[in-house]
This record gives structure tokens, sequence and C-alpha cells, in this order.
């Protein structure tokens, strides 16, 4: 079942601005969609999944799951930056919903001990983390690249790193997600880089199928509005990104 899931994912769909995304000539059985869901919000056995591959250093910082389509892709784009003397090391890649809520609930008991409030906790933790089943790197079509701190590329080697991949990322197929440009939403992550190709039609039905999902199970949920955390922060990417998916016809 999981792998006729995996080929709807790659189906044009369409969906208009403002409002959640139709699936356009895609009907999925009310099971499916269960299914479908916890692909989407990285509830699967991702070893046991044909679609990945496990990565080990050197390629990796350590031991990685990624879309064997995306790695296909990021081989060519680091060969390339290799060339040149830029050296691109993947630090994460695909994490599972348990892997989130660690890391979600990790940042929110440090945040405890800096802020006051719930309110203040969750607006502190959501600076640079989704919440568990809202991640991006659930779909394995998103890395991190050489070190998550926006200091590491404004010197140095890591500017260097910064300014090829500005250059040249998106002939390969990757986007930068969480550009400076946006208002509101995560704050910019000069590390976090999508497999467009891959990744925008995971983002369609992931904004269909994933929105009606109730969220409960990790620190502050009960202080995170469904609607407005999907206006604010999972629609809230990269201006580029979006105007593409408009000219390729996935977005009217």
């Amino acid at each position: 079942m999981l792998g006729v899931l995996v080929t709807l994912l790659i189906m044009p769909i369409s969906g208009y601005a403002g409002k959640p995304l139709a699936a356009k000539a895609m009907e999925i059985q009310p099971s499916d969609k269960v299914l479908l869901v916890k692909y989407l919000t990285g509830e699967f056995d991702v070893a046991a999944s044909p679609e990945f591959t496990l990565i080990k250093p050197p390629l990796a910082l350590r031991s990685l799951y990624i879309r064997k389509d995306v790695l296909q892709a990021y081989k060519s784009m680091q060969q390339a930056a290799r060339k040149v003397g830029v050296n691109l090391l993947i630090i994460s890649a695909f994490r599972s919903y348990l892997d989130q809520r660690k890391i979600w609930n990790k940042k929110y008991k440090f945040a405890s001990l800096l802020t006051e409030t719930d309110d203040e906790r969750l607006e502190y933790v959501l600076k640079y983390s989704a919440p568990p089943g809202f991640s991006r790197h659930h779909w394995g079509t998103d890395i991190d690249l050489n070190a998550v701190s926006n200091e590491y590329f404004n010197t140095g080697d890591g500017k260097k790193v910064a300014l090829w991949l500005d250059e040249n990322s998106e002939k390969f197929g990757f986007f930068k997600v969480y550009t400076k440009s946006r208002r509101g939403g995560h704050l910019h992550e000069d590390w976090h880089y999508t497999f467009y190709p891959t990744a925008s039609k995971y983002m369609l039905l992931y904004m269909n199928y994933v929105k009606p999902v109730h969220v409960d199970s990790f620190h502050g949920s009960h202080l995170l509005s469904i609607d407005e955390f999907f206006f604010e922060y999972v629609f809230n990417i990269n201006k580029i990104i979006l105007s593409r998916m408009s000219i390729d016809g996935l977005l009217e």
C-alpha cells in the first residue's frame, strides 16, 4: 500500500493561493489517506522504504536516511562544488516524527529556562524548529548543509560555501527554503535546502491532507493554532519556490 501512495506523490496536482490546496484528478480512499498522512509526517519505517537509502560519512556528518533521487542530485552538486574548492557536507536529512519530537521537546525545555510564559516558549522554539509532524525533513527531500548557524555562512569557508550555493544550487534542483526576504515564520536558515522536483509535490499533498491532523503529543502543542501555523510557517517559504510552482502549473 505504501508503494501506491508513493506513486501518488509524483502525480500533478493543483490548488489556489490562500486556501487548502486540492488534488487534481486524484482520488484517495479514507484508509489510504491515513497511510499518506503518516508518510508525510514521518511516521513510517524509513529503513524499509525503497525510496530511501542510508548515507554515511564522509558523505554526511553521521548515518542518515535520504531519498534516492535527492541523493543523486546532491552528489552531482557536491562534485561540482568540489571542483572549485567548495566542500559540502550533509548534516541532517530525513527525520522521523519521533526524531523531530525529541528535538522540539529538548528546545522547549531549554526555552523554559529563558522565558516566563508558554507563549514565549512557543515563539522561541518556532524561530528555527518546526513541531513534529510539520517538518519538511519528514519528506526526505530537505537537507541541512555544513552547519546550522547563519554566522558560519557569513565568514571564511562558510561564506565561500554560501556564495557558491547562491549561484549554483538551483541548477541542481536545490532551493533555499527560509530566506531573509520573507516576513514572519521561521527565521532565515542559510543551511536548509530543499530538492524542488520532489518536495514541491510533497508540499501540495501535505497542504491538502495533513491540515486536519490533531497535534497533541509534544510540549506546547495545546498552544498551536493549526490554521495560523500553516499560513505563518508551512506556506511561508522562499517566494522563488512558490513562483516556480505556479510556473510549473502546480499552483493556480
